[in-house]
């Protein structure tokens, strides 16, 4: 009760501004139906000011990207007057109630306006847009390089060039570049040079997302012939949903041999850290990334399978076939999206089935491939919406007083 009191106070007091230019826009419509009607009515009136109460907490979901902490479900705003009106606006998460566990839940907003005698409730029902670098297969903040048979099976975009050399590297999908794209052959899809710079995240939203989610490990050099997934964790409690964070604190480490079901965090690797020889990954969770790596360069150099009698090692998860023995074999391949805000290499002949963005700079080179992923098709990642609520479109209803 005391975080939603305070949330109606942070969006009635941050709000202002917004609030000041959606009164004068519905203001000047106020204006408008009183000049051209003298029947004009509470009724009327009334319905105008729910909806400059819904359009209100819109505005403030704008004009504030962190929301979600600062409001609860429930009651948004109590009791604004407006001249002669008062209207009242709620919020509510209808998956769950919490709105900070997840970006993409929708939220129907209530606003009730009264005048007089006169009440009347409108409402409508919002949700969140994925942000759009999440519709191609690689993306990067600067220079994507693609060399020496690397394959893409999807669109690619960079905010600066796209470097293609030779015509042994394919990308069958659109290539889109903020500056030039060199060397087109063998891109068979739209080429689209001088495009607007997509927006991407930033990596401390992306910490911040998840870092509360996590389960801390300690720094290990070298992560070799592990399990890591919701029920197994080699150094300590496992997580529900596989969300597992390493302070490497500027330390090498290196990851081989090894399966992974969850989402690994590291933070500040060294610079020639690495994927060695081969790995077996996919998120626990279709709507998490695989791999977050927030500072430090970092190379997949994956070229072959995992066999588990090599490594003397179980790999499998309860219930799978071999689950305890040592007999199984894994394909060395990422499922899902790795994430990274420095230069991230793709090397050897590493096969990624989702998505890889990197802030800076991206290279796909030595028989190294990006396919769709048959887990979890063009999935919503969080965090990667943008957070402003927009209406559904035809969810505006008026409840009857």
């Amino acid at each position: 009760m005391k975080k939603n009191t305070g949330s109606i106070y942070i969006l009635a007091l941050t709000s202002a501004v917004v609030l000041a230019a959606v009164v004068l826009g519905l203001s000047y419509l106020i204006l408008q139906f009183r000049s051209t009607s003298r029947t004009y009515t509470d009724i009327s009136r009334a319905q105008v000011y729910a909806d400059l109460g819904i359009r209100h907490a819109i505005n403030f979901t704008f004009a504030n990207p962190n929301w979600r902490q600062l409001l609860s479900s429930g009651i948004w705003l109590q009791d604004v007057q407006n001249g002669n009106a008062i209207y009242t606006v709620s919020g509510v998460d209808t998956i769950d109630g919490d709105f900070t566990n997840s970006t993409k839940d929708p939220v129907l907003l209530t606003s009730t306006a009264t005048i007089g005698d006169v009440i009347r409730t409108l409402q409508v029902e919002t949700h969140t847009e994925k942000m759009e670098f999440l519709n191609y297969r690689a993306v990067a903040g600067t220079f994507l390089k693609i060399e020496n048979h690397a394959v893409i099976h999807g669109d690619i975009a960079s905010n600066d060039d796209i470097i293609k050399t030779g015509g042994d590297t394919w990308v069958f999908g659109d290539a889109r570049a903020v500056d030039d794209i060199g060397d087109t052959i063998q891109i068979f899809g739209d080429i689209i040079e001088g495009a607007n710079p997509l927006e991407l995240p930033i990596g401390q939203s992306v910490y911040d997302f998840y870092a509360p989610k996590a389960t801390i490990i300690p720094y290990q050099n070298e992560i070799f012939a592990k399990l890591l997934s919701p029920t197994n964790n080699p150094w300590g409690a496992t997580n529900p949903d596989g969300v597992y964070l390493m302070n490497c604190s500027d330390n090498k480490v290196v990851i081989k041999q090894s399966r992974i079901v969850g989402t690994l965090i590291l933070v500040h690797p060294k610079n020639d850290s690495a994927v060695e020889i081969s790995v077996n990954w996919q998120p626990a969770r279709t709507d998490y990334p695989a791999f977050i790596i927030l500072g430090g360069d970092f190379e997949f150099k994956i070229d072959r399978s995992i066999n588990e009698w090599e490594i003397n090692a179980d790999l499998s998860l309860p219930g799978e076939p071999g689950y305890g023995s040592k007999f199984s074999t894994y394909d060395g391949e990422v499922h899902g999206m790795i994430f990274s805000t420095n230069k991230l290499i793709l090397n050897q002949d590493t096969r990624l089935y989702g998505m890889v963005i990197s802030l800076t700079e991206l290279n796909l080179k030595d028989y190294s491939r990006i396919d769709p992923d048959p887990l979890a098709e063009n999935p919503d990642i969080q965090p990667f919406v943008n957070p402003a609520l927009l209406p559904l479109q035809g969810t505006w209803r008026t409840v009857a007083p």
